[in-house]
């Protein structure tokens, strides 16, 4: 945000001109990303997240509509994290958070079954949007929401098909160590910045 301005009956906010849209539009454009490109991605999403949760602020709705891109030259990746209207700052020592929103797809198993959660439920929600850039399909299906909240909190995640022989054994480490049904397992946003794949493709 750059500035505020107000008149009697209005505030105007002025914010960052993102030309790039959402990253949802350029993934179904690209069908599936290189995987330099998802590195691209997940370094600076991670940058913000690590950011957010040292100071236990959890973004709550991570996904590829809250992403926006810089530009539309697909050779441009800059990118921002959006919409912060689940985001909530919260103390470890308090048990957590509670609420269950978000968006479907993303959602962490524990907020499903309603338990408290804290911040790694963004990295979950990393773990899926890099699932689909990567293979170009989401890793739960389901024909009502219901359908797909059984597959988040029980189905193995599938990564097998033509697809996935072309996808390197450091991208799928990566996400499966986001996508860890247990919350006390799944990595940090610090550390995943100093995962190999991050490493080795960026």
């Amino acid at each position: 945000m750059h500035e505020i301005l107000e008149d009697k009956g209005r505030y105007y906010i002025i914010s960052e001109l993102m030309n790039g849209g959402e990253l949802y539009d350029r993934i179904l454009k690209m069908k599936k990303f290189t995987e330099k490109d998802v590195a691209d991605i997940c370094l600076q999403i991670l940058r913000g997240l690590n950011y957010m949760h040292k100071k236990n602020i959890a973004h709550r709705d991570i996904k590829p509509e809250n992403i926006l891109l810089a530009s539309h030259d697909l050779n441009n990746l800059e990118l921002k994290i959006t919409d912060f209207g689940f985001a909530k700052c919260y103390d470890p020592q308090e048990g957590g958070l509670t609420e269950t929103l978000g968006s479907p797809l993303y959602m962490a198993p524990e907020i499903i079954k309603k338990l408290p959660y804290d911040c790694s439920v963004d990295i979950w929600a990393l773990g899926v949007l890099t699932y689909i850039m990567l293979s170009g399909k989401p890793p739960f299906k389901g024909r009502t929401k219901d359908d797909v909240f059984v597959e988040i909190t029980t189905k193995n995640i599938n990564y097998s098909g033509d697809t996935w022989k072309t996808i390197s054994k450091e991208a799928k480490s990566f996400i499966r160590k986001m996508l860890i049904r247990d919350p006390k397992q799944r990595v940090s946003a610090e550390e995943l910045l100093k995962d190999d794949f991050i490493i080795n493709n960026t």
